[in-house]
């Protein structure tokens, strides 16, 4: 019996989708590491919370809803700035409402690279294991 030569495509194609998927989701896990390894703390101004439906069997369930955070931040040069995050905190959204103020990770390097800080964010903070401690 032979092996049909099609099977051969099959690693192929999932090779396809799936190295750019997962480059895709370590650069984002490395940049959330990066912020919450060096951000420092600023209160912020929260301009809205939207609601974003994700579907897939990634981070506890089929069907999660995480919210979009949008936020304005005073800059170092004293600009208003602009950031969103994403989070799954629904504490975040009964107990803030428009124009509350809240507080951010942002990176002192790069005022594009903010987090808003989140209970799950807060714990990780007040815990610091080793991993966000860079290393040791």
């Amino acid at each position: 019996m032979n092996f049909p030569s099609e099977f051969l495509f099959i690693p192929l194609i999932f090779g396809i989708f799936g190295i750019p998927a997962f480059a895709y989701a370590i650069a984002g896990a490395l940049r959330k590491r990066r912020i919450l390894m060096h951000g420092g703390l600023r209160p912020a101004k929260l301009l809205a919370m939207t609601p974003v439906s994700s579907f897939g069997p990634f981070g506890g369930g089929w069907f999660k809803t995480r919210f979009e955070t949008s936020y304005a931040f005073k800059a170092d040069d004293g600009s208003e700035r602009f950031g969103r995050s994403l989070t799954t905190d629904l504490s975040l959204l009964n107990d803030k409402k428009r124009g509350d103020e809240v507080e951010i990770l942002v990176l002192p390097t790069s005022d594009r690279h903010t987090l808003i800080l989140d209970s799950k964010a807060r714990q990780l903070l007040d815990r610091a294991p080793p991993l966000l401690q860079g290393g040791a």
